[in-house]
């Protein structure tokens, strides 16, 4: 079940990166982040209100679930949309794809105790070697080492929001709704300061209104990759190890991959080879 959660999320951040498209040029990072996470938490706490939610975070969990929010889906959601502003969404998710579940099965080694197994590993390096080879690296003139950094920064703070939710949803009564609210709540904060702080130093904020198709497109990748994307991506988190969790979740350039091909675009021997390796990966977890 786990698997298939983390899956879905990863096949919906695929999604939605298709529709994201003009929005990060057109918008500065910071208010289309916090476009995002209004949105999302708006539809998400009007849900937890109408279901019949028993809450159950106290106000030390739901402060440090903010602070996770505030480093995953704040900052770590801002340095993704600068990289790919600069560096492209190619090779910005090369680098914070590969690099967050490393730096995940690392952390939670050490802070959560958590082990996997040797066919774990196999599997982990399949998907994690599938995605690289599906997305591969578009050369540039230059290497952008702004870019790159903005890219490994949206890795560590991706980490460090999955460690934070796994800790808490599976040593608590925390429910996976709940704790995407409150996540959600703490990148909305995030940037609701981040836009002040701009204001308030008088620097522009760049917005340029978006036609009736690109409100269409921004609109289905909110809800797409953040509000079902980050129910899901809780849920994972609740069901499987974090480094399983955040492994899968990077396999979203296969998914692109599978869209691109529905869509009757070019796909490559390479990133074919990809999906085969990916399933043959993601299979080996399943049976680990």
């Amino acid at each position: 079940m786990g698997i298939a959660v983390a899956l879905t999320a990863a096949f919906f951040w695929a999604l939605s990166a298709r529709f994201y498209g003009h929005s990060t040029a057109q918008w500065s990072v910071l208010l289309l982040n916090f476009s995002k996470n209004l949105i999302a938490v708006v539809v998400l706490a009007v849900l937890l209100w109408l279901l019949p939610i028993n809450y159950s975070a106290d106000l030390n969990t739901a402060l440090i679930l903010m602070l996770s929010g505030v480093i995953g889906i704040g900052l770590g959601d801002t340095a993704l949309f600068a990289s790919l502003n600069r560096i492209g969404e190619q090779n910005t998710l090369l680098i914070a794809e590969t690099l967050a579940p490393f730096i995940v099965i690392t952390l939670a080694f050490v802070l959560l105790s958590e082990t996997l197994t040797w066919l774990h590993y196999a599997g982990i390096f399949l998907v994690l070697l599938a995605s690289d080879l599906a997305i591969g690296w578009r050369h540039h003139n230059r290497l952008d080492l702004v870019a790159v950094l903005f890219a490994i920064t949206a890795a560590c703070c991706q980490a460090t929001g999955a460690l934070v939710s796994r800790y808490y949803l599976s040593t608590t009564e925390l429910g996976v709704l709940e704790s995407a609210v409150w996540r959600l709540a703490g990148g909305l904060l995030f940037t609701v300061v981040g836009l002040g702080y701009l204001r308030l130093q008088k620097q522009r904020i760049r917005f340029q209104p978006l036609n009736r198709r690109q409100s269409t497109k921004l609109i289905l990748a909110i809800f797409l990759g953040t509000v079902i994307g980050v129910f899901m991506l809780q849920w994972s988190l609740d069901l499987l190890s974090a480094g399983l969790a955040q492994t899968l979740l990077a396999s979203s350039p296969l998914f692109a991959v599978i869209i691109a091909w529905l869509n009757k675009e070019r796909v490559t021997r390479r990133q074919i080879a990809a999906l085969c390796v990916g399933f043959v990966g993601v299979a080996v977890i399943s049976f680990a």
